[in-house]
């Protein structure tokens, strides 16, 4: 359990304490005035639809500890509850979130990418849970996407005694950020999946995304381990520029750990694994194949037989809203509405295409958001190769979906089998209404879209019938 006094807090985020015992320990960190626990420290945070200074109330009502906050009047403090006083309350929860993590001599693997992050994230954590604490499960691991400057400090403050690993995720919204997350983490193994056209109004071009990226190589501890795919050029350069230890995997490029006889089937992909041994994952797609060889290469840092790599493997099922099939009504879907960018499109449809069988394919498809200046381009060359894969209908969500039509009708999809609306609701009564029995269904788009409305609604309508 973490257990800091107030004048550590302090001390390592650069405060001053106001009218509170220095010697009174918190029992926990919290940003939320809705769950937090007596004597936990409140971090009131400003973000974009609320600010946790609006319910110091309530914080005090709960019986916290202590609040952090910046250029707060002290006789605004509800209570007299005590307070201290930083430059940023969120690089005060990096700070203690950094102190804390460094009382812990323990792996830490850190995962970044443009795709497949929380994947090989999960994937990593079975097989280190199954395999090396099959009983007490002392593997600490982000819990859901909790990968920034928020989600991160929060796992770290989670980190206890007998915890033998911990698993963090690490996402970008603009350049720095992963250095500045990799520093306050140290962690001894950096993953890095991929490099892809995302964060392009960030970062400007894929250079400026593999130039982020790679921060995480850049400040990771002396001593520390790279897990690269050598099947990008970019990373494949970086990791010859990396002065530690680099464990490869790869499918086109020989590496460390590469696949063969890669059979992709409805809802499973098989290989060979260096020539010698065979897995079959209950997941589809390419970019699953590589999730497995990433968190292969580094699970054998920790010495898995891969027997029960195998075995882990093999029981992973499909994370929510990530190329997750099911089938409603004698129709096949393909919920891929978490996040979206031109490659991750491209392995969802061709997953989508991988159904066989009887029916049609059908493509929802929202927009690819923090593109920049390639917006226009890439969401035309979406539509062109949903039509070159031949898609058999298309319906378009958002700012970008007339560029999606006239791609997919450069590429002979015919105009009437082309639809645009406005709104995941109204995609849904499309669907509705062109979909035939054993039809497979992809749904795709940025977060921000919130496609998985539409899957809502069809799914409502058709239990309904």
């Amino acid at each position: 359990m973490l257990q800091l006094t107030l004048e550590e807090i302090a001390r390592v985020s650069s405060g001053r304490l106001f009218h509170g015992n220095p010697q009174k320990k918190i029992k926990g960190v919290s940003i939320d005035s809705r769950t937090i626990k007596p004597q936990e420290l409140f971090i009131p945070l400003k973000g974009r639809h609320t600010d946790g200074h609006k319910f110091l109330r309530e914080v005090k009502k709960r019986n916290a500890a202590a609040l952090v906050r910046k250029n707060f009047p002290q006789s605004y403090i509800p209570g007299g509850l005590p307070f201290i006083k930083v430059r940023s309350p969120l690089h005060a929860l990096g700070d203690i979130a950094n102190y804390h993590r460094q009382k812990f001599q323990l792996p830490v693997i850190a995962i970044t990418g443009s795709c497949g992050k929380t994947t090989v994230k999960e994937m990593v954590a079975r097989i280190l849970a199954q395999a090396l604490h099959p009983t007490r499960c002392r593997v600490l691991k982000a819990e859901g996407n909790f990968n920034n400057e928020i989600g991160l400090p929060l796992t770290l403050l989670r980190l206890k005694k007998g915890d033998k690993t911990a698993i963090l995720e690490m996402g970008m919204s603009s350049p720095g950020e992963i250095a500045y997350l990799t520093r306050i983490s140290r962690p001894s193994i950096g993953v890095i999946t991929n490099i892809n056209p995302v964060h392009l109004e960030a970062c400007g071009n894929l250079d400026g995304v593999c130039k982020a990226k790679e921060e995480l190589l850049l400040n990771l501890p002396e001593g520390a381990k790279a897990v690269l795919n050598y099947d990008d050029v970019r990373l494949r350069k970086m990791g010859e520029n990396f002065s530690g230890k680099v464990i490869s995997f790869g499918v086109e490029k020989k590496a460390a750990f590469y696949a063969d006889k890669v059979i992709y089937k409805e809802g499973a992909v098989s290989f060979r694994l260096n020539k010698k041994e065979t897995f079959i994952l209950s997941l589809s797609g390419k970019a699953n194949l590589y999730n497995a060889l990433a968190a292969i290469a580094t699970a054998s840092l920790f010495n898995v037989p891969f027997a029960r790599m195998r075995h882990a493997l093999k029981s992973m099922s499909s994370l929510p809203q990530r190329l997750a099939m099911s089938e409603i009504h004698n129709l096949k879907i393909i919920d891929d509405t978490y996040n979206a960018n031109p490659v991750s499109y491209r392995v969802a449809i061709d997953a989508l295409k991988s159904l066989g069988g009887k029916g049609r394919h059908i493509v929802v498809a929202g927009d690819m958001l923090e593109l920049g200046d390639a917006s226009s381009r890439e969401h035309f060359n979406l539509g062109y190769y949903i039509a070159k894969m031949g898609v058999d209908f298309l319906v378009t969500i958002g700012k970008w979906g007339g560029k999606v039509r006239e791609g997919a009708g450069n590429g002979g999809l015919k105009k009437d089998r082309i639809f645009s609306v406005n709104s995941p609701e109204e995609a849904a009564g499309i669907v509705l209404n062109i979909a035939k029995p054993c039809d497979k269904i992809l749904f795709k788009a940025s977060r921000k879209i919130g496609l998985e409305r539409a899957l809502n609604v069809l799914s409502f309508s058709l239990s309904s019938l």
